[in-house]
């Protein structure tokens, strides 16, 4: 199996929906390519999606520990 083909393999992902958030679903846009993923739901999605989508949620999460640390100073 190629890099290629083990990064668009489809794997089940549930994208859990943030609190606040009145969406139902989330967008992922690759190369002109939408990925429209809803929250709270097993899909079947490429693997550089689901890949994408946890680099996207740690991100959120590091900017939230600096907002609350700079909060607090």
């Amino acid at each position: 199996q190629t890099t290629e083909e083990y990064m668009n393999e489809k794997i089940p992902y549930v994208l859990n929906k943030p609190d606040g958030v009145k969406d139902t679903s989330r967008t992922v846009t690759v190369n002109g390519v939408n990925y429209q993923i809803q929250y709270n739901k097993q899909v079947m999605i490429p693997r550089f999606i689901a890949e994408i989508l946890e680099q996207s949620r740690a991100q959120e999460l590091r900017a939230q520990e600096l907002i609350e640390g700079a909060e607090m100073r």
